[in-house]
């Protein structure tokens, strides 16, 4: 009897042992099969330790996957994106819509495009004028090119960062030139990044005339307008350096007498002002003035326009005034006394 209990005891642990070998073998493999899932090489580690630093999960922090193309560089950064505000307010920043990701920011550069010119075109009447061009995105730096037809003499190449040149009409410069009157000139504008530079420009021609400008012609406003303070529209003239604009009342008493640059009010051919100040309702008549380095030019025609909106507003005030009155009337009015019946 005693010797069946000696070898049942034996079997039960043979079992057991059997039994610890198995679950020992089976956590071992489970162990391989986590380690084969996980990514390995140095982008594993780096996302392990950015989610060790910012307190969170590494199997929460997918893999950034950095762009590259013929015409992209894609920088990767390891860094907090501390800086976003600052580059996101940058005008001529360039940056992929990808968004952030953990501590991964990716930020692709391309080559700046080609620059539309806009002024000097055609005659000017000022010896330094103003270059004015699109801004092109992504660009850090212009080069601003200008050429003397007549000599075949380049007189100006210079780079200029883009900061330095943005405006609230586009990018412009005022170089200091001195240009010879009556030659013709030629200039170009080429934009440049960290990725390379970007091709030149189509070249605008311009010919300095030091000679006053000609009339202008008034367009707008005209006829019957409902706001009392309209913005003025006239053809414009490239040799003109400045407008002047004068409004008259139908009593013929100036009401505006305001001096214009050319180059804040000119959009193309046309000048665009927005009056000075507020006029009331009324008949008026207008006129423009060019004028440049080498004198005044003529004054344009007469163009009639009448605010109809400053009566209305003020019949409008007149039946307010009046029905406002007759309502605070109507509220202190005291009610009349009620008169017993006799029965």
């Amino acid at each position: 009897m005693g010797k069946m209990k000696s070898i049942g005891k034996k079997l039960t642990m043979m079992s057991l042992a059997v039994m610890l070998l198995a679950l020992l073998a089976f956590a071992s493999l489970a162990s391989q099969s986590q380690l084969a899932d996980e990514p390995h090489g140095c982008s594993a580690c780096e996302e392990r330790l950015s989610a060790s630093q910012i307190g969170g999960d590494a199997s929460a922090i997918p893999e950034v996957s950095v762009a590259s193309g013929p015409e992209s560089d894609a920088t990767y950064s390891n860094e907090p994106p501390t800086d976003s505000a600052s580059l996101a307010s940058s005008p001529t920043a360039h940056r992929s819509s990808a968004p952030v990701r953990g501590r991964h920011i990716i930020i692709r550069v391309k080559l700046p495009g080609r620059a539309t010119l806009l002024s000097p075109s055609g005659t000017i009447g000022t010896s330094n004028p103003t270059f004015l061009w699109r801004c092109v995105p992504g660009a850090t730096q212009y080069l601003l090119r200008v050429l003397n037809v007549n000599t075949n003499t380049v007189i100006l190449n210079q780079w200029y960062n883009a900061e330095d040149v943005v405006s609230s009409q586009g990018c412009s410069i005022n170089p200091g030139l001195s240009l010879i009157n009556g030659n013709s000139y030629r200039w170009w504008i080429q934009a440049k990044n960290s990725k390379g530079t970007g091709p030149l420009s189509y070249f605008n021609s311009f010919r300095y005339a030091n000679v006053s400008p000609g009339s202008v012609t008034p367009i707008s406003p005209r006829g019957l307008i409902s706001t009392m303070r309209p913005t003025f529209i006239w053809t414009a003239t490239s040799s003109a350096t400045q407008y002047r604009l004068q409004v008259k009342n139908s009593t013929d008493v100036i009401v505006i007498d305001e001096t214009f640059l050319a180059e804040d009010v000119t959009s193309g051919a046309r000048a665009i002002a927005l009056s000075p100040t507020i006029l009331l309702g009324g008949i008026y008549f207008w006129r423009v003035q060019a004028s440049n380095n080498a004198g005044v030019g003529p004054w344009s025609g007469d163009r009639y326009f009448e605010i109809v909106c400053g009566v209305w507003q003020g019949q409008a005030g007149e039946q307010m005034g009046v029905r406002s009155d007759r309502e605070s009337r109507s509220v202190t009015r005291q009610p009349r006394p009620q008169i017993p019946l006799r029965r």
